[in-house]
């Protein structure tokens, strides 16, 4: 027999399953520690625009969460480990078993295909199904009604929105996404741009507070002590973004 359920229950278990659902639920190290054990492979980026990525992710998950956080779990107490050509932190319980793709990437040479990428190799057919079902679908475009691409590493031209775009949850909705950079010679969070998906939501005083606070947390995990909101077209949500910092 198969279990089907609704597009709002399955968004809720992916969101749930990410510890975005509800949205912060954890707090200080034991916090990270619990965010982190659920997102299984936090991804580490030394590239910093306006924090880093593994920074920002743990930010929507622990309420109090500060930079360096990650770190102390990681490194002082000892309860992740970081490994991989794309650096990631995993949750140390589980090095016995990464030991097993440890050893077959270490046994590969020049010369030699590793045994993963003679898996690849052999398998091309298998691999190849779920990976064009996903590109047809829009990158699980299905679950959330929004196509979202990461631009920082594309070409400018190739840009639609811009460098560190990031998306907005709302609830259980990814509702908008935004362009920002912290201007460090004067210490400002500039919002580059700001795109909502339904226009509606510009007059949305619900909206406009939640996003204000969202925001104003952000600044506050970034350090910065200015805003400079002019980029946000809707009045009524630049004026909420700015009075929430001042």
């Amino acid at each position: 027999m198969m279990l089907t359920i609704d597009i709002d229950t399955a968004r809720r278990f992916i969101l749930g399953k990410q510890g975005l659902w509800p949205g912060r639920r954890w707090r200080g190290i034991k916090g990270t520690e619990q965010a982190m054990r659920a997102m299984e492979y936090l991804q580490l980026d030394p590239l910093q625009i306006i924090a880093r990525s593994q920074d920002i992710a743990l930010h929507s998950r622990v309420l109090d969460y500060s930079p360096g956080l990650w770190e102390q779990a990681a490194y002082q107490k000892r309860k992740f480990f970081d490994w991989g050509g794309w650096l990631a932190a995993r949750p140390m319980d589980e090095l016995p078993h990464w030991r097993v793709v440890m050893r077959r990437e270490r046994d590969g040479g020049p010369d030699i295909d590793t045994r993963i990428h003679k898996m690849a190799r052999d398998h091309a057919d298998a691999i190849a199904a779920p990976l064009d079902q996903v590109s047809a679908r829009g990158r699980a475009k299905t679950l959330f009604g929004f196509d979202y691409v990461w631009e920082v590493y594309k070409p400018e031209h190739q840009r639609k929105f811009g460098y560190y775009t990031l998306p907005i949850l709302w609830g259980d909705r990814l509702v908008a996404r935004f362009d920002s950079k912290l201007d460090r010679t004067t210490n400002t969070f500039v919002i580059l741009g700001l795109w909502l998906e339904d226009k509606a939501l510009g007059k949305d005083e619900a909206f406009a507070q939640a996003l204000a606070g969202g925001f104003a947390r952000f600044v506050t995990f970034l350090g910065a002590s200015k805003v400079d909101a002019k980029a946000i077209g809707e009045p009524l949500l630049r004026r909420r973004v700015v009075s929430s910092k001042g």
